[in-house]
């Protein structure tokens, strides 16, 4: 069945009898295949399952008196609509183990501790969080990129976000940085590393972007001129605390994200968590207008399932597991 799982049939169709057969085989398995969105790892055992399956139940059918061709066309066919089998099969292997959840939650959790425990206060404390980030962010891309890697991801944008923060507080005169140079290279980092994560899955995409409309609230909540890194009297002092708490809601949605089995559920841990840090940061702080703040609660929708209608385009389009070398069960 190697020809099912590479999308390919055969050019000779006498090898394999029935080319109506291969035909809706081959559409069944790559309905299958767009609807997993499994690792790729997981998707390879799942797709030699399926076709192990398959192969196993139509030799049943065989040896009860239908010819091969009925055979493997029933067994197909019991196996349901490919998008419903895609569903179940996701939701029992989508769920991550207790150290993916402790990986994935980790970030958020560390930047908690920089503010609760005051290492923003010295360069040292921040150029650790950093060099922290993109040790791990290197390490899991390196390492094939596992899920756990996204939310590092999303903090590598942390400089790219506070330099456009601090762009709002330049003179006029010096608009030209935006236009000519920082908006071009912030472009090119969120689309190089958004595309890896939307091949992936669009969720994916979403968790890379979790955080940064917290960290751009804050951000404006705090006011970033003339912030002494020293002195707990600063507006960023006084809230610390509050920030200190937010990135641990964050983590925790993470968390709930990464053990939950149903897609919709992830989705809405992720966007009510999102919905209520933004009003925890009004709250908080007066930094923030009602206009503003419903500014960033429509940016923060856009982030989290505005990469589900990213996905269809061209460029989005997931890289087939055939390609990975899918094996064959041996049934021809």
């Amino acid at each position: 069945m190697a020809w099912v799982l590479h999308g390919n049939q055969p050019r000779d169709t006498a090898d394999v009898a029935g080319t109506n057969y291969q035909t809706k085989l081959i559409a069944y398995i790559s309905a299958l295949k767009s609807g997993l969105r499994l690792e790729d790892n997981v998707e390879r055992d799942v797709l030699r399952e399926i076709c192990t399956h398959v192969d196993d139940r139509a030799k049943e059918l065989e040896e009860n008196g239908l010819s091969p061709d009925e055979a493997k066309a029933e067994a197909t066919h019991l196996l349901g609509p490919p998008r419903i089998l895609a569903r179940q099969l996701y939701e029992a292997h989508s769920q991550g183990s207790w150290g993916q959840t402790l990986m994935a939650a980790s970030p958020h959790i560390i930047f908690a501790l920089l503010f609760a425990l005051s290492w923003w206060r010295s360069m040292t404390g921040l150029l650790m969080v950093l060099g922290i980030v993109i040790l791990f962010s290197a390490y899991g891309w390196w390492r094939g990129k596992p899920r756990w890697l996204f939310p590092w991801l999303g903090y590598l944008l942390v400089p790219v976000i506070i330099a456009g923060v601090l762009l709002v507080y330049l003179p006029r005169q010096w608009s030209w940085l935006a236009v000519f140079i920082y908006l071009p290279l912030a472009v090119w980092l969120v689309s190089r590393i958004g595309r890896q994560s939307l091949r992936t899955d669009w969720i994916y995409c979403s968790v890379m972007m979790f955080p940064a409309p917290v960290l751009a609230s804050w951000a404006l909540a705090v006011g970033w001129r003339d912030i002494p890194l020293d002195s707990l009297d600063s507006p960023l002092g006084r809230l610390a605390p509050w920030i200190a708490a937010s990135f641990l809601a964050l983590g925790a949605a993470v968390a709930v994200f990464v053990r939950v089995r149903q897609r919709w559920l992830k989705v809405g841990a992720l966007l009510m968590s999102e919905l209520a840090v933004l009003i925890l940061v009004a709250i908080s702080s007066k930094g923030i207008s009602l206009l503003g703040l419903s500014f960033l609660a429509l940016a923060a929708v856009t982030c989290l399932l505005g990469p589900a209608f990213l996905e269809h385009m061209p460029f989005a389009h997931r890289t087939s597991t055939s390609e990975k070398g899918v094996p064959s069960t041996g049934y021809r």
